[in-house]
């Protein structure tokens, strides 16, 4: 296929004969230098998410659900949290066992880190993943690969929902390795279906965590499928749909092994207890009496970044709104608007990139990203921003691709510079609303002057 255009950083995506071979698109050469920044960011990433994680010293927001929840299951009682499947629990509790026990052996560590510890560690972990992901693909390359890491490094959400016991960072975590297994069946030749069995594995993982990890499994198949490097093909479309409709609802009904073993078989009366339970969360979820809260917003309004939601808000002296010298602290979880803004450009460019330049690429992100926002339309009582946390990663790759061609001439090298010096600042500004540390209010008020945000 040929372009009329010199070529660019950007022409590589292009479908080209050598992705019909196996191995396909050929990355970089990995260098010492990119091992160093790549562990430089990873340890910044660390750091700014480990700081002060034991704040508030006390369960918020819906960490008094899950941290009982995740207690309780490995008490061997039953969940208490019928709303959501055993995964994610089972693995936060993990991190509250790992601290128990070193805290046993006289390490002198809050339990709150055992809380926060799986979110931490996952959360990091989704960094190199996504800086691993920009680096295999076609149009990425090592550019790309760092503009997303950074990207994601930089997020607001991202930082937050590192440093809270929900369910959402474990599930972000499992969808992240089924995108990287995805994009692998598409490029591993002979080597396809067992990274395909790869991606149905982890989207069920990601399942039994919270049920919307089908909508990033819908995406995936959808690329898979469509994506082949040999075109469309009927074969290919049933043998993926049976391998995900067999692999996913079996890994999902496997993450309830701690209820068959505290029953001590697996059978109808088992299978009768999973079923309530699901019901449950059909009639929570489609319930808007039960399933109310101040900070829901429309599925729509999340790329927008137009509601947070506020974990902690809390002013010094309180009940008086007229003193002087007074204090605010909080913990919000909302995007970083320079970057997320300026994304929704970027997405409608890759749109229509991934159509007139048939850029497999391209077409993967947007596949993979529009059916866990637009699926959620299925939710007639709304949800939460930090659904879109999954996407960050999907977001900050589509932002690196468009960002690489601004390195093709000096002034937007400049600005490309500019653009990522303002990213740096605006998180170094919003830093203390994202870890609970005091500011004044009126540092507050002018950070966050849009209605909707507070």
């Amino acid at each position: 296929m040929s372009e009329d255009r010199p070529e660019s950083h950007s022409q590589q995506a292009l479908v080209g004969p050598e992705e019909h071979r196996e191995g396909g698109h050929r990355p970089p050469s990995f260098t010492r230098r990119d091992l160093v920044w790549l562990l430089l960011l990873v340890l910044f990433a660390f750091v700014s998410r480990a700081y002060r994680i034991d704040f508030p010293s006390r369960e918020y927001f819906d960490e008094i659900y899950y941290v009982d929840a995740a207690k309780k299951i490995y008490a061997g009682q039953e969940d208490p949290n019928s709303v959501h499947p055993l995964l994610g629990k089972l693995q936060l509790g993990l991190g509250i066992e790992l601290v128990d026990f070193l805290r046993f052996q006289g390490l002198a560590l809050n339990e709150t880190v055992g809380w926060r510890l799986g979110s931490l560690v996952l959360g990091v972990a989704i960094i190199p993943l996504t800086f691993y992901l920009g680096w295999i693909m076609p149009g990425g390359g090592r550019f790309v690969a760092f503009a997303a890491a950074g990207l994601v490094s930089f997020d607001f959400m991202h930082l937050v929902q590192s440093r809270i016991a929900m369910l959402d960072m474990y599930q972000a975590f499992w969808i992240m390795l089924g995108l990287v297994a995805a994009w692998k069946s598409l490029q591993a030749g002979r080597r396809s279906s067992l990274w395909a069995l790869s991606a149905a594995v982890m989207f069920g993982l990601a399942t039994a965590c919270k049920w919307s990890g089908l909508f990033a499994a819908v995406g995936a198949f959808l690329a898979m499928v469509w994506l082949w490097p040999a075109g469309f093909h009927w074969r290919r479309f049933l043998a993926l749909s049976l391998l995900f409709s067999l692999v996913i609802p079996a890994v999902y009904l496997f993450s309830y092994t701690p209820l068959f073993v505290r029953e001590g078989a697996i059978g109808p009366k088992q299978l009768k207890t999973i079923r309530g339970y699901h019901e449950r969360m059909v009639r929570f979820r489609y319930n808007k009496k039960e399933f109310d809260h101040r900070y829901l917003s429309p599925f729509y309004s999340w790329p927008l970044d137009y509601k947070p939601v506020w974990y902690v808000y809390e002013e010094e002296p309180k009940d008086e709104p007229l003193a002087e010298n007074k204090t605010v602290r909080g913990v919000v979880t909302i995007g970083n608007p320079l970057f997320w803004l300026p994304f929704l450009m970027f997405l409608l460019e890759a749109s229509i990139l991934a159509w007139t330049r048939r850029d497999r690429a391209r077409a993967f992100l947007v596949l993979t990203y529009f059916p866990q926002v637009l699926l959620w339309a299925s939710a007639t009582t709304g949800g939460f921003i930090y659904y879109m946390l999954p996407c960050i990663p999907i977001m900050a790759l589509i932002s690196g691709m468009a960002l690489v061609e601004w390195t093709d001439t000096p002034f937007w090298r400049r600005a490309l510079i500019g653009y990522f010096v303002c990213i740096l600042i605006s998180f170094a500004v919003f830093f203390p609303l994202l870890t609970g540390l005091s500011i004044p209010e009126g540092y507050f008020r002018r950070l966050f002057f849009i209605r909707s945000w507070i």
